[in-house]
């Protein structure tokens, strides 16, 4: 079991409050660059709805990429020389 500091309450209150069991996903520092009103536009999204800008683009990664993985489809040819699908995609 793990115990987590949770940054979030540490800057809303005086008292330490901890996350039990929850370990913190690996994360990596990076460089990108990014549209100056889209940026803009992401702050205040996240500040609206409380949430890091860390969190919004892991969201919007994960969606994008959950997104192609369904629209990705395996074919094979079968014996008649018609593609049938096996594996992936939407049915």
């Amino acid at each position: 079991m793990s115990i987590v500091v949770a940054p979030n309450c540490l800057n809303q209150c005086s008292s330490k409050c901890y996350l039990v069991g929850v370990t913190m996903a690996k994360k990596r520092v990076t460089s990108i660059k990014v549209d100056q009103e889209l940026w803009k536009e992401a702050k205040i999204f996240a500040a609206k709805n409380d949430i890091t800008l860390t969190e919004l683009l892991d969201k919007a990664l994960r969606k994008e990429l959950e997104v192609t993985k369904m629209n990705e489809t395996t074919f094979r040819i079968d014996s008649t020389g018609r593609r049938r699908n096996v594996g992936g995609g939407v049915r």
